[in-house]
């Protein structure tokens, strides 16, 4: 049985609530039914126009080197390696069974895509997410 996304724990609760909701948005993204229409208007990898850093190669991401974006790009494509490391092992390990490895790592990177191009607040008083500004 699959195990709610939210029960991954992690060391800042930002980064926790982004990875429980990446969680969530990687397994719609991996269910073998249709695709939800809203589904279908998030971000996609173009392997011609990689428009996001978590799609950029090593050789992209070094054009970066000394500057805080390249840190900060460092950082979060880290963290993103962690929390497809983590899912596949919990929430998404049937996942990885029936779509193989590489297919969970690339939902979850798209998944993140998805959720950092968009902005909302997560109210954890249990009113869920809603539209607001971007997390500091």
């Amino acid at each position: 049985a699959r195990r709610p996304a939210q029960a991954c724990v992690y060391s800042s609760e930002s980064d926790g609530d982004r990875a429980a909701l990446a969680g969530f948005v990687a397994s719609k993204l991996l269910a073998s039914d249709a695709r939800s229409p809203y589904l279908a208007t998030l971000p996609a990898r173009s392997a011609v126009d990689p428009q996001h850093m978590l799609w950029w190669g090593r050789d992209e991401v070094s054009l970066l080197e000394g500057t805080g974006a390249h840190r900060e790009c460092l950082r979060l494509r880290e963290e993103v390696d962690e929390v497809a490391v983590t899912l596949s092992g919990d929430t998404l390990q049937s996942d990885v069974g029936r779509c193989g490895q590489q297919a969970v790592d690339e939902a979850v990177r798209a998944a993140y895509v998805s959720i950092l191009s968009r902005a909302f607040t997560i109210d954890a008083g249990g009113a869920g997410v809603g539209a607001g500004a971007p997390p500091p």
